[in-house]
């Protein structure tokens, strides 16, 4: 794979490369992130997945400290809507050691649980292998009336 962006400062370092052959986006974190480093990550992706439209995602933040919830609702109701859009199906999250971001984390699996299968790993193997499965058949995903509706 080849890094097709990556951002590189004092503490953190982030890469975002496209795997044809598995067909995922695979973004790579290292270092203590915060909410801005989030949002230029995810500001980046939604560039790339216009020319991709992959449907999965694998976020591996298992070398990560740091805790991103404010941006939350901005990746909610800004960013998700229009990575479903650009065809972001299936969202796998690997999550650090750190304890600081599972709050994080959680709170964003199941904000993104109600637009695409979204789901929690503690590794990169187990992401990599529910990626691999087949998808659920689209009338199984929880979906909301319209992405870009507040409730």
């Amino acid at each position: 794979m080849e890094s097709t962006w990556h951002l590189s400062h004092e503490h953190a370092h982030i890469s975002i490369f496209y795997d044809e052959i598995n067909n995922w986006v695979y973004v790579k974190w290292a270092g203590h992130m915060n909410g801005e480093d989030v949002l230029m990550a995810a500001k980046a992706y939604l560039g790339l997945q216009e020319k991709w439209k992959c449907p999965n995602l694998l976020n591996d933040k298992s070398q990560v400290t740091g805790d991103w919830e404010d941006v939350n609702n901005w990746l909610e109701y800004e960013w998700l809507p229009d990575a479903v859009n650009l065809g972001l199906k299936r969202f796998a999250h690997v999550l650090s050691q750190n304890f600081q971001q599972m709050t994080s984390a959680k709170d964003m699996i199941e904000r993104f649980s109600e637009y695409c299968e979204a789901a929690l790993f503690w590794d990169v193997e187990m992401a990599q292998k529910w990626l691999q499965r087949p998808a659920l058949d689209p009338q199984e995903v929880p979906q909301k009336d319209k992405i870009n509706k507040a409730n």
